[in-house]
């Protein structure tokens, strides 16, 4: 939403730091609006940062992908800064060295590889949420006979069908610098088309007043977040990536967002996980919030109708009746008799 304040500047010089952490608007930043205003200057841009998790981006694309060769390069690694020896005492490699003591890790492990030599290195377990896109993205909603489709609604819109064990990321909103009521009436439209069964939003700070505001004007009924216990479900949510049974819109923000929000290595201790403020992310805190809500593992399979007359039909006649004839002998012995119509059957013990 701020890129239109720098079209028409006259730039000279440009940078666009930590350029690892920005989301897909990065392009339309840098060849819509600033590659122009450099236009009066003849001016200079310089985007850096530092190789992400997943070698993907436009950051990556000017780095080492398809967009690279229209840019100057410049790399440099943690050995070559000469500020740490000056004020810590230490040279880099002993720094780095504690490091993965205390980590536990190899020179060869991708954070290492990636924060103190800047390579582009796949490091799926610095990441949060594990989405996959080859795994974990659909097109459209399965067909399904019988039963209906349930609604969660947090922001992000989660569907799951009564007779389905899998949930899916439907819509997400996806607006900034929206007053109460724009957002209110935003919901109330999304509400009248899915009629979810449940809605949730954050209560803290802000949140709290404007969830008591929806519901006092607008009678919407909006439950708090659950936000206990969040790096429990960060791996239920997790494996149901893993075990396909969540699926996103490869082309959507959660899908995009899961690319880059990262654990804190450093302040991560034993099971104490600690969320990197390098990237936020609303929206996969949304859906976290809405898959807790989420009744998709109790699903059970449709019965496939079996039609009168059939062999089917005529089979599974057979089987009950066998069923209850071996129930009624069952119970014919244990008692000594049993009732046919307004008879009763002796049985010898001996039969």
């Amino acid at each position: 939403s701020e890129i239109e304040k720098f079209r028409g500047l006259p730039i000279a010089l440009c940078y666009i730091d930590e350029a690892q952490s920005f989301g897909s608007f990065i392009e339309d930043l840098i060849d819509d609006v600033i590659s122009k205003a450099l236009y009066d200057y003849n001016g200079r841009l310089r985007v850096t940062g530092t190789p992400s998790p997943i070698p993907s981006g436009y950051f990556y694309d000017i780095c080492e992908g398809d967009k690279s060769a229209t840019w100057g390069h410049h790399y440099w690694t943690m050995i070559q800064n000469p500020w740490l020896h000056k004020k810590s005492g230490k040279t880099p490699m002993e720094l780095i060295e504690r490091d993965m003591k205390r980590k536990g890790v190899t020179i060869e492990d991708p954070t290492i590889q990636r924060e103190c030599f800047g390579k582009w290195i796949t490091d799926s377990n610095a990441l949060v949420f594990r989405y996959n896109k080859d795994f974990n993205s659909f097109l459209e909603l399965p067909e399904a006979k019988g039963g209906q489709w349930n609604y969660i609604f947090a922001i992000a819109v989660i569907a799951y069908h009564d007779h389905i064990k899998e949930a899916y990321l439907v819509e997400e909103i996806i607006k900034t610098k929206q007053g109460v009521t724009e957002l209110a009436n935003q919901i109330e439209a999304l509400v009248k088309k899915y009629n979810p069964v449940s809605m949730v939003m954050d209560a803290g700070g802000l949140g709290k007043k404007i969830n008591e505001e929806f519901s006092r004007r607008f009678s919407l009924g909006i439950k708090a977040a659950e936000k206990s216990r969040k790096f429990e479900y960060i791996e239920l949510l997790n494996d149901a990536m893993r075990t396909k049974k969540f699926y996103a819109r490869e082309n959507g923000r959660f899908a995009e967002d899961s690319q880059r929000v990262e654990w804190n290595r450093d302040k991560s201790t034993g099971d104490r996980l600690v969320v990197s403020d390098r990237f936020h992310s609303d929206i996969t805190d949304a859906v976290l919030y809405a898959f807790r809500e989420s009744l998709h593992f109790l699903a059970e399979d449709l019965a496939p109708k079996i039609v009168a007359g059939s062999t089917e039909w005529i089979r599974k006649q057979e089987e009950e009746m066998e069923e209850a004839a071996l129930a009624m002998k069952e119970q014919a012995k244990e008692t000594g008799f049993e009732s046919i119509g307004d008879k009763q059957v002796i049985w010898q013990n001996d039969e």
